[in-house]
């Protein structure tokens, strides 16, 4: 808005980046599916903008300047050396030198700290976390909700659960179907402007499908890399299981993009995960089964009859004394 208006007819634009947010001015001009690739590219702005994306270390066949895979800018005047101490910081050397602004194995999450998984174990206590957006603009947040399950050994198991960008009333329902589904003990969200205008709605249809949930408000904290480390503890321990399948992958996408991806909705979920682990119910491990009882006239069961005679023969002795 500040500078198109003021350009003559003709002018050229030519805008020069460095790539340290997902959303920064280039990736709100590139097409969401942007894969690094230099040419014309038909842009979100409605304009084929001619990209030059050459960074340090090549990582594409159609190199502007002709490299093969994997080799640098000016080998002879920069060694592989040169480059190595840029690449012990995976976000600079990502953001800075290979105009990536999310390093491939994450910055605050790692990739490969989570665990995948199929099938649902049994006996774990379900809890809902939830981020609203009350905003109906194209633009606004996406409302996400996260579905996870504690075992017995405290290990966080999430589900599949919900994010998109819809109306507030839209986004309660959908709670309410996980809530019906996997009848969680709490519900967590955050406190402030959002939940004094999503409270109401929230209660209004619990009250008219008859599905409730506890709901747990934690106080709003605005610095979300703190808010976040109590989860990020727990992932980097891997006792965090995410459900194989695209829910589970955005979720991860989006964490490991954390803090320079275009959206955090899930990302902020997974902080109210970490910021309510003490009071989480753990899960329960089933009694063992019974033993079997011994064939009858086996030698097992003759021992187990004799021991029974002397237990009862014990009984009538401690009653009559």
């Amino acid at each position: 808005d500040d500078f198109l208006s003021r350009l003559k007819p003709k002018a050229s634009l030519i805008l020069i980046q460095t790539r340290w947010h997902q959303d920064d001015l280039a990736g709100s001009i590139l097409p969401e599916d942007y894969d690094g690739r230099s040419g014309p590219v038909l842009c979100r702005d409605g304009l084929t903008w001619e990209v030059l994306n050459i960074p340090a270390q090549c990582t594409r066949a159609d190199d502007p300047v002709g490299r093969e895979i994997g080799e640098y800018l000016w080998p002879e005047w920069f060694s592989e050396r040169h480059w190595s101490m840029f690449k012990a910081n995976s976000r600079t050397w990502s953001s800075l030198y290979q105009q990536d602004p999310v390093p491939e194995d994450g910055i605050h999450f790692k990739r490969d700290d989570f665990h995948r998984y199929g099938a649902t174990p049994a006996n774990l206590r379900w809890h809902l976390s939830s981020d609203f957006s009350v905003t109906d603009k194209k633009t606004s947040d996406y409302t996400a909700h996260i579905p996870f399950g504690i075992d017995a050994d405290a290990d966080i198991w999430i589900d599949d659960g919900f994010n998109k960008q819809v109306l507030s009333d839209i986004a309660v329902a959908e709670a309410i179907k996980i809530i019906r589904r996997l009848k969680p003990l709490l519900w967590l969200g955050e406190k402030g402007v959002i939940e004094n205008a999503i409270g109401p709605e929230i209660k209004r249809q619990m009250r008219r499908s008859q599905c409730y949930a506890a709901r747990e408000l934690l106080p709003s904290v605005t610095d979300k890399v703190a808010r976040v480390s109590g989860f990020k503890a727990r992932v980097s321990a891997g006792t965090v299981h995410v459900k194989a399948g695209p829910f589970g992958d955005a979720l991860i996408d989006q964490l490991i993009a954390f803090p320079a991806g275009r959206h955090d909705d899930m990302v902020d979920c997974c902080s109210l995960i970490g910021r309510a682990l003490d009071l989480l119910a753990d899960g329960y491990k089933p009694p063992p089964p019974p033993p079997e009882p011994p064939k009858p006239f086996t030698d097992d069961w003759f021992a187990a009859r004799d021991n029974a005679d002397k237990l009862s023969e014990s009984d009538r002795a401690r009653y009559y004394r």
